[in-house]
């Protein structure tokens, strides 16, 4: 019947099976009265024929359930019918290839018997073949493959797929069975990329070395002046360790097109490979300069020598690493990925306002990062710029109001510029968008409302906070290192703050390997209040030795702990350290003027 060709339209499809039923029904009276059983089936395949146009139609409409009940009962009222039989099929296999395999095999078959009366329906074979391949069934997959490549006047169509059947057997006679099918598409394609690929592909798990030359030398003479053909020649040599004929290749490509920046590229790679360090250098310099070498490969190519992979660090010095990055934002000054990666770049070699300057241009071309929001404003926030660090939250909390790591960031730039009210509305803001069964995200807000009211005086509200943040949350290291410190600068039980930060440390130990300096300095100073001096003195030790930049507070203990370990010279250098960082500290004034310590 005409309807079994799947690839006719849906009006055709409607005439053809109405008029096939309109004449089915005519010959009841023109011929007489048929066997009741031929007219019981002519009746069947009939309404076969209408259920089945039903079902194109909720197919149409997406119906998916609805399309498939129509096409069972279809297929109840006539199974003789191989078109239904194939669409009854995948429906089975689908709904039971996870429960039942005989009913999955079952549903295989029945779309077998419709693909082998039709081979040329090349839809419905392949997606017949991809199931066998599923399953595992590779000889089944296979030989569905060879029939659809059999039937078929274009070998295009459905021999790439066979053949790469074939070669994934890593069967060596399949294999060469594959490049007989690679060469019967040739005659249709020419030379081309994609069957060249195959090729060398096939040819390289035959390990054989001279095919895979052979055919790159084919498709380099197929068009002899093309650049890109001698560049993959010489990809090729320099895979398989012909570091000279490779170089050979990249200098042919070079010679070719003296501006392709492709070109000069891949030749540095060429030089890497054979370990000409500067040569490789100079021609990325070059090629970085060049349009055809797009924006995201050169941020990709840069980002190798930041990160120096190779830890080589002659391979590219940093002055020059900071010149291709000038060179590329002038190139792309709108491209935000080239923004991001010089503002990086510049904030690890300590300039952190061309760092702030290159994430506000990256911010204005891509506004939709709240990370890169959120990095600016820390920033600002280590430049101490902390009117700034509060504007760029503020612009960010526009664009994503329901963002409450925003407003927690927000909360701690304003207490750093001791405007306690409106650290704890930005906390407000946070706990009113956060999601409450997350009880680890609400415990920190508590925490921070803990270190508002900490910083702000408020001991009873701090404690209060505190206590519940960790019953929502008692494994947080941040959280209990902070309650270990409130407790030891307001001296309240400190037997339980020594606990508190030991967990604090066992838990970081856990989660990352090492102890924090944060937490450490903590330990020290919980041990300092508890009078433990010589202990407190290794712990603060351990600190000054791992940080590079020790902040204020740390050098102030320091010299106390120094101090009350009998060494008040050494204590006296760390003080004066610490108000050097930390001028506005009366403390530390009097502590530097009499040359000892003081209690608060």
């Amino acid at each position: 019947m005409a309807r079994y060709n799947r690839n006719i339209k849906w009006p055709q499809a409607k005439t053809c099976i109405l008029a096939v039923a309109f004449l089915l029904a005519m010959t009841q009276f023109i011929g007489g009265a048929s066997k009741p059983v031929n007219s019981r089936k002519r009746s069947d395949a009939a309404k076969s024929d209408y259920i089945f146009m039903e079902a194109l139609r909720y197919e149409a409409d997406d119906s998916t359930d609805a399309y498939f009940d129509m096409i069972c009962r279809a297929y109840q009222l006539n199974p003789d019918d191989k078109y239904l039989g194939y669409d009854y099929g995948l429906y089975q296999y689908l709904i039971f290839q996870n429960d039942s395999s005989r009913l999955a095999r079952e549903g295989l078959d029945l779309m077998r018997r419709y693909v082998v009366a039709n081979p040329s329906d090349n839809t419905s074979g392949m997606r017949l073949a991809a199931a066998y391949a599923n399953e595992g069934m590779n000889v089944e997959a296979i030989d569905i493959f060879r029939r659809l490549y059999g039937a078929s006047d274009d070998p295009r169509v459905t021999g790439s797929a066979y053949a790469t059947a074939l070669a994934y057997t890593f069967d060596n006679d399949s294999i060469r069975k594959a490049l007989t099918v690679l060469d019967d598409i040739e005659k249709y394609t020419g030379i081309d990329e994609t069957t060249i690929a195959q090729r060398t592909r096939y040819y390289s798990i035959l390990g054989d070395t001279a095919s895979i030359i052979r055919e790159i030398r084919r498709y380099v003479d197929d068009n002899p002046r093309s650049v890109e053909r001698m560049l993959v020649m010489a990809d090729i040599y320099a895979r398989l360790g012909d570091a000279d004929s490779a170089m050979i290749f990249y200098n042919k490509a070079v010679e070719a097109d003296p501006s392709s920046g492709v070109a000069l590229y891949s030749r540095a790679q060429g030089y890497m490979i054979i370990g000409d360090t500067a040569s490789s250098v100079r021609e990325i310099s070059q090629a970085m300069k060049y349009p055809d070498l797009d924006a995201d490969t050169k941020i990709q190519i840069l980002q190798s020598f930041i990160a120096n992979e190779d830890g080589d660090s002659t391979v590219m010095s940093d002055s020059l690493v900071s010149d291709l990055l000038v060179d590329l934002a002038a190139q792309y000054p709108y491209n935000d990925r080239v923004r991001t990666l010089f503002g990086s770049y510049l904030y690890t070699k300590g300039d952190k306002a061309g760092a702030a300057e290159q994430f506000s241009y990256a911010l204005e071309q891509n506004p939709d990062s709240p990370e890169m929001w959120q990095t600016l404003a820390s920033i600002y926030f280590v430049m101490d710029d902390y009117d700034n660090a509060a504007s760029t939250i503020e612009k960010a909390s526009g664009y994503f109001p329901d963002n409450s790591s925003i407003f927690l960031q927000g909360s701690s730039i304003e207490v750093a510029r001791k405007r306690y009210d409106s650290a704890n509305k930005m906390l407000d803001k946070a706990m009113a968008v956060v999601d409450t069964t997350d009880h680890s995200a609400v415990s920190q807000i508590y925490g921070l409302y803990g270190d508002v009211a900490f910083q702000s005086k408020n001991a009873d509200k701090a404690w209060d906070c505190y206590r519940k943040a960790l019953e929502l949350d008692p494994y947080n290291s941040v959280l209990l290192n902070n309650v270990a410190y409130y407790m030891a600068c307001e001296n309240v039980d400190l037997d339980q703050a020594q606990l508190k930060v030991e967990r604090a440390l066992e838990l970081e130990k856990m989660q990352t390997g090492v102890s924090s300096d944060n937490t450490l300095d903590t330990y020290a100073w919980v041990l300092f209040k508890r009078k433990d001096y010589v202990r407190a003195l290794e712990v603060i030790n351990e600190v000054l030795e791992s940080e590079d930049e020790v902040s204020a507070d740390v050098l102030e203990h320091a010299g106390d702990i120094y101090f009350m370990n009998g060494h008040p010279d050494e204590a006296l250098e760390f003080w004066t350290k610490a108000l050097e960082l930390n001028p506005d500290n009366e403390l530390l004034q009097r502590k530097v003027s009499n040359k000892t310590f003081f209690f608060e």
